[in-house]
């Protein structure tokens, strides 16, 4: 299996580097597991955890289920909005409503 994760190295550069340029970044229905090292070290190296001087960066996770929301511990509260819920058009008015602040 290690021998597959060399091969997607590559691939895990250009989200990451999408991640780390972006004011806000909205992770939909991802149900991280447990053991799913390599997204988490993506999503530590490459999320906006810090802001930009006065402009604040987030994290915004849309999941239904808590049991799935709870594999995200490793991202700071103040850095991330939960919403639990399924995705739906009331998401697409929030992320508008986001874009102005």
């Amino acid at each position: 299996m290690a021998h597959d994760v060399r091969k997607l190295a590559s691939f895990w550069d250009r989200p990451s580097g999408e991640f780390y340029s972006s004011r806000d970044v909205y992770i939909i229905g991802l149900s991280l597991s447990e053991d799913d090292f390599f997204v988490r070290f993506l999503f530590l190296e490459s999320l906006p955890l810090s802001d930009w001087e006065e402009i604040q960066r987030q994290t915004v996770i849309i999941n239904p289920s808590p049991e799935n929301i709870a594999h995200y511990s490793f991202i700071p509260n103040e850095k991330k909005t939960i919403r639990y819920k399924h995705f739906d058009s009331d998401d697409i008015n929030y992320f508008i409503a986001q874009r102005t602040r």
